[in-house]
């Protein structure tokens, strides 16, 4: 497993298939890159007001939001601390507590421990077994950038704010703060296929003229660009205006937009992928669930209150099902079919075309750098990964 990582960063080869079909590396994936870094576990908008209590997966481990009454996001381990029942299995809204269904310990939106009924027997509430310590909610790291809730399982990732720096200064990143959203602007989808190729196919375009033959038409391959970000974001930038065009009448491009004509798109390790047109704003989410089975939240944005005015409303539902939805059903399609053959005694990893799929190997490159970094401290990487945008000649 090791060689095959120093092989991505040495000699630019891909991962073979059993990386994409292991219950192995699953786990080791988990262990040295989702718990370790800030991983987007939900947006904002899903524990908006104090007192809610919206339970999640991420990585197939039960998770609990919370917004107390100082305004703070939390997140914890969705677990008693009593026998382990998970607390909570649907959203809630006004609560103050939140209390297992098994024994009745009660937690407090903060994560403290609040209540412990008949805990020394009957009609006495009080804990007293010798190793009870800290008994709180296991609280989990947690960060809002802007619409996202981010988490950091293992506690120990650097600053949210060091790693997102370098993506928020590219000319014309969109303000978050205007970003409107609502209950019809989201869908989640399950796909058969592991989360690596999600993100492989979501940074090229080389695929567009055959997968997405309406963007071809809007936004053709030839206008696209790779870029490429270190070792925190890759992506892809094309033309916009196409896709505006269709939109009839308009919606409203954010304040700050250096060019109308551009959209830009990216991936953030490790799960989260973000489309930035001029006049909206889409979210994927990935969470893995098993080698061969990944979950997709999709959540649409539009830039200001103006954009959700009643008149935009067949506009914003087109945005939705041809831009949105129509495009992502399109890739999950050939990405379930890469999956499949991904079983292949054949795939030993296959051919990245440097023209087209640079970003591609440079996911991988991340991907590897990582668990090399997790697995063999003492591995020293070739070179750093390259910063640059990379146009067709």
């Amino acid at each position: 497993m090791r060689e095959s990582y120093k092989s991505v960063l040495e000699n630019s080869t891909g991962l073979p298939g059993t990386f994409y079909t292991s219950e192995q590396i699953f786990k080791d994936e988990f262990v040295c890159l989702m718990s370790r870094s800030w991983a987007c576990a939900g947006v904002t908008g899903d524990v908006s007001q104090t007192g809610d209590v919206w339970p999640t997966t991420f990585a197939d481990q039960p998770l609990v939001m919370t917004r107390a009454d100082d305004g703070n996001i939390r997140t914890f381990h969705n677990i008693c601390r009593h026998r382990g029942t998970l607390l909570s299995d649907k959203l809630k809204r006004k609560q103050t507590r939140i209390t297992c269904p098994y024994h009745a310990w009660s937690y407090a939106l903060d994560g403290s421990l609040v209540a412990t009924p008949h805990a020394g027997g009957a009609g006495r509430h009080s804990c007293e077994s010798p190793d009870t310590g800290n008994l709180n909610l296991v609280e989990v790291p947690t960060a809002v950038w802007g619409p996202f809730v981010m988490i950091n399982l293992s506690g120990d990732a650097s600053r949210l704010e060091d790693f997102i720096g370098p993506i928020e200064e590219r000319p014309g990143f969109p303000d978050f703060s205007l970003l409107r959203t609502g209950p019809d602007y989201e869908r989640t989808f399950d796909l058969d296929t592991n989360w690596k190729l999600a993100v492989e196919n979501f940074v090229e375009s080389y695929h567009v003229p055959t997968v997405h033959p309406q963007l071809q038409r809007v936004n053709p391959m030839a206008e696209h660009y790779q870029i490429l970000g270190g070792d925190n974001y890759i992506g892809l930038g094309g033309r916009a205006d196409g896709v505006a065009e269709t939109l009839e009448p308009p919606l409203p491009v954010f304040p700050g937009c250096v060019d109308t004509g551009k959209y830009e798109a990216f991936y953030i390790f490790p799960n989260l992928m973000i489309t930035c047109l001029p006049n909206l704003f889409k979210v994927i989410i990935i969470n893995p669930l098993g080698p061969g089975r990944t979950r997709e939240r999709l959540v649409v944005f539009f830039f200001g209150d103006e954009a959700m005015h009643s008149g935009l409303s067949e506009t914003r539902a087109t945005a939705m099902k041809d831009w949105a939805v129509e495009v992502n059903n399109q890739d999950i399609g050939i990405i379930e079919k890469m999956q499949t053959g991904r079983a292949s005694t054949a795939f030993d990893g296959g051919h990245f075309m440097p023209k087209q799929e640079q970003t591609s190997l440079h996911f991988q490159k991340m991907l590897a750098k990582r668990m090399l970094e997790a697995l063999e401290p003492s591995y020293t990487p070739p070179g750093d990964l390259p910063v640059a945008n990379i146009y067709h000649d």
